[in-house]
């Protein structure tokens, strides 16, 4: 603002003698209505000459007073460090804010927390603790203490409310699991639907949130065996017969021959033309064509012919050319009849 362009810059009433009074020019008194009315316009008040402190209350609008309550708008900056002595209550709009939608910040002896509706984080003074609603959040400085934290807790997952997920024993129909999780059957005694008939076994069921659609997976015990079957309905709960999913590489059903030394090997049985369990071996009941009966292979097919890669005849085989004089009944009484 430009001062009145006396030598002084100030203001005289005169003498009407040797001094006469300030003349007051229009430019000074419109330039001083035009800062007056900046003040007002910068607080948002439009001025009425009926109001007498239209000033003031710009001016306490603008300024930030030390006491009484003030709202104060527009983005401030404090360069310096702020002090706020009872706490902060802050809100991300005024839609929240006039919604009762704020948060309390504040400090006190043993700790410096913040307060939202009926919930409260704390940061403690003391043993690196943070907790929330008044239970520990643990962290690496900070870690459970068995008689405090862990003792008397519970220890199984629906404990803690999880019920979409088990670990646990269990007996009865393998039909019926159909909850994501693990189970041990410790004896296969009362349970039904088993990957190995009498055979005890770990269950992992998957099914996810898709209804009618489980899978389970079969780990009869000590063995490295896995078996694998599924619902194939889930209209009327049927299941997928178990299979077997790891393989030794020879094909169940396979024909292999062993030395004579060799006998009952593990994991074969005697193609004698016997049957054998269905439920016990359920990949080679499917191997035969859903049948359970062995070939029968214990015969012997004397007389039969065969072509060999070399001139170098097996032990146990003639040359075609040496039947004649060497197949007598006396050496040889059972091909005579063939």
């Amino acid at each position: 603002m430009h001062p009145i362009e006396t030598p002084d810059k100030t203001f005289h009433d005169g003498d009407g003698v040797s001094e006469l009074g300030t003349i007051l020019p229009a430019w000074w008194l419109n330039q001083v209505q035009s800062e007056l009315l900046a003040v007002l316009t910068a607080a948002g008040i439009q001025p009425d000459k009926s109001q007498p402190n239209q000033l003031l209350a710009a001016l306490n609008r603008l300024a930030v007073v030390t006491t009484g309550d003030q709202t104060i708008t527009g983005q401030k900056t404090f360069t310096a460090q702020t002090q706020f002595q009872s706490g902060i209550h802050l809100s991300a709009n005024q839609t929240n804010w006039n919604g009762g939608h704020k948060a309390y910040i504040g400090a006190d002896a043993d700790n410096a927390h913040i307060v939202f509706g009926d919930d409260t984080l704390r940061l403690h003074s003391a043993n690196n603790r943070i907790s929330y609603n008044n239970h520990d959040i643990f962290h690496k400085a900070n870690k459970p203490r068995f008689a405090e934290d862990i003792e008397g807790k519970p220890n199984t997952l629906s404990g803690y409310g999880i019920g979409n997920f088990k670990v646990e024993t269990f007996r009865g129909d393998l039909n019926t699991l159909k909850t994501d999780g693990i189970y041990s059957l410790p004896t296969a005694g009362g349970s039904s639907n088993l990957p190995v008939e009498n055979t005890a076994c770990h269950i992992q069921v998957i099914a996810g949130t898709k209804h009618g659609w489980c899978r389970q997976l079969g780990y009869p015990a000590y063995t490295s065996d896995v078996y694998e079957r599924h619902q194939t309905s889930s209209a009327n709960d049927n299941w997928s017969a178990w299979k077997k999913l790891n393989s030794d590489g020879i094909p169940a059903g396979a024909i292999v021959s062993f030395p004579k030394a060799v006998q009952n090997p593990a994991g074969y049985l005697k193609a004698n033309g016997t049957t054998f369990a269905q439920n016990t071996f359920p990949d080679l009941y499917r191997a035969l064509g859903n049948s359970n009966r062995l070939p029968d292979l214990s015969r012997t097919d004397i007389g039969i012919t065969a072509w060999f890669p070399s001139d170098q005849i097996p032990t146990g085989w003639l040359a075609f050319d040496d039947i004649r004089t060497r197949v007598t009944e006396p050496l040889i009484p059972s091909c005579t009849v063939c």
